[in-house]
Order: C-alpha cells, then sequence, then structure tokens
C-alpha cells in the first residue's frame, strides 16, 4: 500500500508540476513534467502487474499512457482558452476513467475467484 501511495504522490506532484509549467508557458518545464509523467506510467504498470497476473504489465501502460494524454490535452484546451474542446476531452477523459476502473475490478474479481493452489503436504 505504501508504495503505491507513494507513486500517486509523486503522480499528483507531477502534475502539479505539469500545470503550472504550462500555466506559466515554461515548455522545458513542461516537457520535463510530461516525460516524469510517461516515467511514473511505466511504474504503475509495473505495480500493478506484480500484484495479479490478470493486469498485463503493457495493457496497463498503455491505459496510462491515455490518462496522462487526456490529462495533458484537457490542460492544454483550458490554458488556449478552448473550453469547447476541454469539455470534448473531458467527455473522453470520464469514458477512460471508466475503462481504468473495468480493467482494474475485472483484475480484483478475477484474482479473488481463482483458486487457492497450497503447497502439497508432506
Amino acid at each position: 500500500a505504501q508504495q503505491y501511495y507513494n507513486l500517486l504522490i509523486r503522480q499528483i506532484s507531477t502534475y502539479r508540476s505539469l500545470v503550472e509549467a504550462m500555466l506559466a508557458g515554461d515548455s522545458s518545464k513542461a516537457d520535463a513534467s510530461l516525460k516524469q509523467m510517461y516515467v511514473l506510467a511505466e511504474q504503475i504498470a509495473d505495480f500493478f502487474a506484480r500484484l495479479s497476473p490478470y493486469w498485463d504489465r503493457d495493457h496497463f501502460r498503455y491505459l496510462q499512457y491515455q490518462y496522462f494524454q487526456a490529462l495533458y490535452y484537457e490542460v492544454l484546451a483550458i490554458v488556449q482558452g478552448d473550453y469547447a474542446r476541454e469539455i470534448e476531452i473531458f467527455d473522453n477523459f470520464y469514458d477512460l476513467t471508466n475503462i481504468i476502473a473495468d480493467y482494474v475490478s475485472r483484475g480484483i474479481m478475477l484474482k479473488l475467484s481463482a483458486p487457492v493452489v497450497s503447497a502439497p503436504q508432506t
């Protein structure tokens, strides 16, 4: 739990840095934050893949990439004042969070319903 908590805290901090950099027009800091978000996507995918064989690392990474990309484009639309585009992105972002939640839930249900394999009795 602590490891995931640490990843979430880093994720939130990185989001904040990205938004602040975009609002300030600091493209080099925004690029650095965006790169860090993709590193975090790898780490989050690794974390979940280790927890359950029902979560595929590559698929989880793909979902995280989509999540980060949607977040980036939503912030960009807000910074540019393109609120119609921001609403469209938000709707897609909402759908994506449901897809991620379904994937995580499915993995949990499969893990809980899997037969328990015990060591042979000697």
